[in-house]
């Protein structure tokens, strides 16, 4: 089962792609995907976790089009498209 996962800003920097395919076998709560990514990158795991491990209220999460709240931890399932949206900074 496939999840499309789109990147921008810092999040796109450091993972060297706009977009990436994620396989699970089954639908997936959002707490738990987004834990899956950063477990092998930990500049991935800084810009969207606190050290503590608390979530990142700065970055925005949409899930096919519809900004969603970390903490409703929404099902992410086949066909589902995850944008993770970290904050611009700039001049």
């Amino acid at each position: 089962m496939a999840i499309k996962i789109n990147f921008t800003a810092q999040i796109k920097r450091v993972m060297g792609v706009a977009a990436q395919q994620l396989d699970v076998e089954t639908p997936i709560p959002l707490q738990e995907l987004l834990r899956v990514l950063v477990s092998s990158n930990d500049e991935l795991r800084g810009i969207l976790f606190e050290e503590n491990g608390g979530f990142r209220a700065s970055n925005l999460l949409v899930v096919n089009r519809q900004q969603v709240h970390y903490q409703d931890n929404p099902i992410i399932a086949k066909g589902d498209e995850l944008t993770l949206m970290s904050p611009i900074s700039g001049g």
